[in-house]
């Protein structure tokens, strides 16, 4: 049998030309489309997958369905980057916006809003409403809001309980970080009750300093908050912590939130100055006033009852939402970001819009409430792709392919 030696191939390139009418044909096959979504985000049909479930959507989710917009042909494909480009540029500068500018740009419609500085609970719980559903996101986030989520530090953790909570911590806050070395082998996230504070202005260089709070530690918890640990510093202390003979833990500091170092002492804070001649060594630990310490992975919060002292809020999601733990978080932490845009713009509601066009307003359920900040870059967004579209004369496409 004698074989054949097939030919090279060889590759080559092409182009074609998509001129004004196929565009313009493009253009208004995307609008469908997104009306199409938009509709049916309206009457809560429309659906995305979310780690392999299928997950019904809400406002909230606009542009999650878009990340799954599809195009069949490639001059489909170049409006939809257009497009998608522009809703997402919008989204970056307000959350929301994607949703009013698709809106706009399916209606050809033009919208000037004044925006307002104040608005109400009930706007902003109205806009919460319309934006995340009645479900357990919209719940979380509007009882984070009633508990002073939008003027507080918030944050996000997955936690093995049934329920899904949220825990309030007050008190002075520290920022930083658990030293490395202990957070590899210990932990990086703690609930400390009733337990010692020291803060040392300064390196911890040796493990004898310590000795005397070491053996504290073996019947109190301590947090020793400082400047820098040394490798053997650290080491010691989870060695301590995980033979169970005393809980001493090193948080390194970045920022004390205090203008001067000893105001922590105000605070019934054990304070090592190395400028008035403090020792750490000298530490004695035989009174002190016990604190109740949440330590995360980038602050120490110090329960105290001054005023002025600083607060957190914990969401803790439960995993038992498998797959959808990551989903209920991302839309909380949405939710959140709407609620405080609102504060700051105030809210535009459904007749406000309705008023400037009936086509618009069928596009959205009678609930619609979103903040005004949003509505005004939904704007400029939809009259950006706009002039886009109608500069665009010509597209040119190179694609190859292979001739034997």
């Amino acid at each position: 049998m004698t074989l054949v030696k097939s030919p090279k191939t060889s590759t080559r390139q092409f182009t074609e030309l998509f001129f004004e009418e196929q565009l313009a044909s493009a253009i208004k096959k995307a609008k469908a489309e997104i009306a199409e979504i938009l509709l049916s985000l309206r009457d809560r049909k429309a659906v995305f997958t979310y780690s392999g479930q299928i997950v019904t959507a809400v406002p909230t989710d606009f542009p999650r369905l878009l990340a799954e917009w599809g195009a069949k042909s490639q001059v489909q494909q170049v409006i939809r980057n257009i497009v998608t480009s522009a809703f997402f540029s919008a989204e970056e500068k307000s959350s929301g916006a994607a949703l009013v500018a698709a809106g706009l740009w399916v209606t050809d419609m033009s919208l000037v809003v004044g925006t307002k500085k104040r608005c109400t609970d009930e706007e902003v719980k109205n806009c919460l409403s319309y934006l995340g559903g009645n479900g357990l996101a919209r719940a979380t986030a509007e009882a984070v809001i009633e508990l002073g989520g939008l003027g507080c530090r918030v944050e996000f953790e997955e936690t093995d309980s049934p329920l899904t909570r949220i825990l309030a911590t007050g008190g002075r806050e520290i920022q930083g970080c658990i030293d490395p070395l202990f957070g590899d082998r210990v932990g990086r996230s703690f609930d400390l009750e009733r337990c010692a504070v020291v803060a040392i202005d300064g390196s911890v260089e040796s493990v004898s300093s310590l000795h005397s709070v070491l053996e504290t530690s073996a019947t109190v918890p301590v947090v020793v908050v400082a400047v820098q640990f040394l490798p053997d510093v650290s080491n010691t202390m989870a060695e301590t912590w995980k033979t169970g003979r005393g809980k001493c833990l090193p948080f390194v500091v970045s920022s004390w939130g205090v203008e001067n170092f000893l105001d922590l002492e105000k605070q019934e804070i054990f304070c090592v100055s190395a400028e008035r001649g403090d020792t750490i060594s000298g530490l004695k630990l035989e009174s002190y006033r016990p604190f109740d310490v949440s330590v995360s992975s980038n602050t120490c919060v110090v329960s105290t009852e001054s005023v002025g002292s600083n607060s957190k809020l914990t969401v803790e999601v439960s995993r038992s939402l498998g797959g959808l733990t990551g989903l209920a978080k991302d839309r909380v932490k949405m939710l959140l970001g709407f609620a405080r845009q609102s504060a700051r713009s105030g809210v535009t509601k459904w007749e406000k819009l309705s008023e400037e066009s009936q086509h618009f307003s069928d596009l959205y359920s009678r609930d619609l409430a979103i903040s005004s900040s949003s509505v005004a870059a939904g704007s400029r967004a939809s009259e950006s792709l706009k002039k886009v579209l109608q500069e665009l004369g010509c597209v040119i496409l190179v694609s190859q392919g292979e001739k034997k």
